[in-house]
């Protein structure tokens, strides 16, 4: 059920990004994935600090929601896609920016559901 959700929102998110704003991939993609590492790192330090999150609830918010809501397989593809079509430096470029501003997003996570705790 968490799967089904986080695919559903992510299919949500990107399409009204795709849509609304005419943003062309990666783009979309890049959002749904730092957004799903800043909330999987906000739900990893209230996991840390409450440990009375029962285990089937974390497993369902961040294996089954966030683990269908994150794309890197998606990714991969667009990553693919693009050095199909000779756009090494966009490939390059977004390649640097998940795995950068990911780790980056993931940490600010945790510092706001720490921060959130006090």
């Amino acid at each position: 059920m968490g799967g089904a959700l986080g695919a559903l929102s992510r299919f949500i998110i990107g399409g009204l990004l795709f849509k609304r704003l005419d943003i062309e991939p990666p783009w979309g993609t890049l959002t749904v994935n730092l957004s799903g590492c800043l909330f999987m790192g906000v739900i990893l330090s209230w996991v840390e600090a409450k440990s009375g999150l029962s285990p089937e609830l974390r497993h369902f918010i961040m294996i089954g929601f966030l683990g269908a809501y994150t794309t890197f397989s998606t990714y991969m593809l667009e990553i693919v896609t693009l050095s199909d079509q000779g756009r090494y430096t966009l490939a390059l470029v977004n390649i640097l920016l998940s795995t950068v501003l990911g780790f980056v997003f993931f940490i600010l996570g945790v510092w706001c559901g720490k921060a959130c705790l006090r």
